[in-house]
């Protein structure tokens, strides 16, 4: 099963259909493909559980030690989104999801080349939120990208939208939300 979920997850960080394909059925909520990809998407959700599980000694260890970690993500969002994102802004009970699998990196300039109208700060408390995201090192096919999936249904609440006048981008500082398993650990 372990080799199989490499697999997968390699043809995911390939610049492919494959990638598009999935995103978009999240995204839309599309049920007709959970014929063709749910074995697919089942594989690749799981690979980010399985690889927390081997550090699940670093939540007993580390849970009083909540150190944070920054990605970063290009995309395009609609202008009704992001007024949704600053009414959002500081509000502890307005949370927002992803339903797709969502591609970040470590290194902000990767994320500029795949922005178009907004750059997300991501930020991630490492332990609290382990369940949710995994570096890629080396199971990927652009390893300078320095790769971090978050899982699908990952919900963030938004902390600040700046807009940025030299780049002609917004700036939007995220916070992920734990899981509320994370919490009884």
């Amino acid at each position: 099963m372990q080799n199989l979920q490499d697999c997968c997850i390699k043809l995911y960080t390939k610049d492919s259909f494959l990638f598009h394909i999935v995103n978009n059925a999240l995204r839309d909520d599309d049920g007709t493909k959970l014929d063709t990809l749910g074995p697919y998407g089942y594989l690749l959700y799981n690979y980010i559980g399985r690889h927390t599980k081997r550090h699940c000694c670093l939540l007993i260890f580390y849970r009083n030690k909540s150190r944070s970690i920054t990605v970063y993500r290009g995309d395009h969002v609609s202008d009704k989104l992001i007024a949704e994102y600053r009414q959002g802004t500081d509000r502890k009970e307005i949370y927002f999801k992803w339903n797709l699998i969502v591609s970040t990196s470590f290194d902000r300039t990767v994320a500029q080349v795949f922005s178009i109208n907004i750059l997300y700060v991501i930020k991630i408390e490492r332990y609290s939120c382990i369940y949710q995201y995994i570096i890629l090192k080396e199971n990927t096919y652009f390893q300078d990208e320095r790769e971090v999936l978050l899982r699908a249904g990952i919900r963030f609440r938004i902390i600040k939208v700046e807009f940025d006048i030299i780049s002609g981008r917004h700036e939007i500082h995220t916070k992920i939300i734990p899981l509320y398993l994370s919490n009884l650990l």
